[in-house]
């Protein structure tokens, strides 16, 4: 019969590794959608300098203009 405790150590090492991957890959995650939330508003910043202005933009990749002004705004 196994008991609890044993059971616990069976299982302790291979999920704490799992966890840990997990979090790896969660992290590694969130860089890019932050790196291509940057490059988003980059884009539209520029778009926005060259004269085109929120609601064209918007229309043109799918979204509101409010969106892109929360974008604009870091929301």
């Amino acid at each position: 019969m196994t008991t609890p405790a044993h059971r616990l150590a069976d299982i302790r090492a291979g999920h704490l590794a799992a966890i840990r991957e997990a979090s790896s890959v969660i992290d590694r995650a969130y860089e890019d959608a932050a790196a291509a939330a940057r490059k988003r508003r980059a884009l539209i910043a520029e778009l926005l300098d060259a004269g085109m202005s929120q609601h064209e933009i918007a229309r043109e990749v799918g979204l509101t203009q409010p969106r892109i002004s929360q974008i604009m705004a870091g929301e």
